[in-house]
């Protein structure tokens, strides 16, 4: 079964269930096929990791009153709007990642870090919701210069606000190299993306690089992070072999992708030479009727 954290009280299960007595436990709960909405107390035991139903049942941070935002946004903020805002001031030290899925009102919570802190700030953002920000920052008082990933304001910031984040997961593009030595630089960074890695756990090394080096300081200490959703995994060694295996079609032998003619890692596992294609007899029918009319067409 597949658990989602909807909520503090709200734990989403879907897929089908290993036993009958786990289906009748989750029955009261039920949303339609295969799915369940189950405050955390009553999950039943086994179906989610210990480590995620205690995230879903951690209590609310305390308001200490050293949150610096108008009542009438703080009123306007949901619950868990103020925790998220609330934990990125006093338990991040206002250095964090926000990747709430969209929707969820990363800009407010953001927002409410602006108005908190009063530094000069840039916020970095795709050009299409540039215009968004600049709205939503007059809407609330609040001061930026807002600007777009290709048209980056350098300069002393004390404050920096990147939107869609994931926009940095490559350290080698043009963007990254130059919004990642500002993000540094500044005393408090915001990365909002509701897509942290959208590929593979490596993408996140950037971003956790950009707001804290001492948590990420090396990108290939850590090989099983490239791995893929297929299970493959990256970096290429000094020979140039990729480390992945796949079969070669004209020596039906074991080698890595792209990797040179001489490369020592490659074990061969079959000669060089190919083996005898094997064509069942429907095939090899149908190869025939097709070299016959095109030989005919070509009369």
């Amino acid at each position: 079964m597949k658990a989602e954290v909807i909520s503090s009280s709200v734990v989403r299960l879907t897929g089908s269930c290993p036993t009958r007595a786990i289906v009748q436990a989750l029955e009261p709960y039920s949303k339609g096929s295969l799915v369940w909405e189950v405050p955390p107390g009553k999950v039943p035991a086994g179906l989610v990791p210990p480590a995620l139903l205690a995230l879903a049942q951690r209590a609310p941070l305390a308001a200490d009153g050293a949150i610096e935002v108008p009542d009438d946004l703080w009123e306007h903020l949901f619950p868990y709007q103020r925790d998220g805002v609330l934990r990125a001031v006093h338990q991040f030290k206002g250095r964090c990642l926000l990747a709430d899925e969209m929707g969820l009102g990363k800009t407010l919570q953001a927002i409410s870090c602006i108005l908190h802190y009063r530094l000069p700030t840039l916020v970095v953002c795709p050009a299409f919701l540039c215009t968004n920000w600049r709205r939503a920052l007059a809407e609330w008082g609040a001061q930026a210069t807002v600007c777009s990933y290709g048209k980056v304001e350098l300069g002393e910031w004390g404050m920096v606000v990147v939107d869609e984040a994931h926009y940095l997961k490559s350290r080698e593009t043009q963007r990254a190299q130059t919004i990642l030595p500002l993000v540094l630089a500044a005393r408090y960074a915001l990365l909002l993306t509701g897509t942290p890695c959208p590929n593979r756990p490596e993408e996140m090394y950037t971003l956790l690089h950009a707001l804290r080096p001492t948590l990420a300081p090396d990108f290939t200490a850590r090989p099983s992070a490239r791995t893929t959703r297929a299970g493959r995994t990256g970096p290429r060694s000094s020979s140039g072999c990729s480390g992945v295996p796949s079969r070669c079609g004209a020596s039906r032998r074991m080698c890595c992708r792209s990797c040179p003619p001489s490369c020592s890692t490659c074990s061969t596992s079959a000669p060089t030479r190919p083996a005898a294609r094997r064509w069942p007899a429907c095939a090899a029918s149908s190869t025939r009727r097709w070299r016959a009319a095109a030989s005919w067409r070509r009369r």
